[in-house]
């Protein structure tokens, strides 16, 4: 009697096998949706839009970076807790291009310094980034 007749006479090893094609197929669809959500997450501008595929995603999967997506996204569109509909990182962009001039003047620079440090720190742009929280500002910011 060769393995496979062996699996076919035993009811259990037969049950321990659909059990495991199911829970693969399941996890299949699982991860399918997640990555649907991501990408319409990540594809949509809208605060409440965005905010709406963000909870759907940490229901299903509350890992470390769908917890700090959620970060950046109150910094992004909250302000003092409430949602205000403005990209806060859209305007700080266009401010950055402002400070860039005041960078290379004489009399502005140390504040344009300031209100740089100020925004990428708003922003989480640093060097001590783990490679998870890069990605999803990669994903965030594009």
């Amino acid at each position: 009697m060769s393995g496979d007749d062996a699996d076919q006479s035993d009811p259990q090893n037969v049950t321990i096998k659909k059990l495991l094609l199911y829970k693969g197929d399941v996890t299949m669809h699982l991860t399918e949706d997640i990555n649907d959500r991501l990408d319409q997450y990540n594809r949509s501008t809208d605060a409440e839009t965005k905010k709406k595929y963000l909870d759907e995603m940490i229901a299903d999967d509350p890992s470390e970076a769908n917890l700090f997506r959620r970060l950046v996204w109150e910094k992004r569109f909250t302000k003092n807790g409430k949602i205000t509909g403005e990209d806060a990182f859209l305007n700080s962009f266009i401010a950055l291009n402002f400070q860039q001039e005041r960078l290379t003047s004489f009399l502005g620079h140390k504040r344009a310094a300031r209100e740089v440090g100020v925004i990428y720190e708003q922003f989480m742009l640093s060097d001590h980034l783990k490679d998870y929280q890069e990605e999803v500002l990669y994903q965030e910011y594009r």
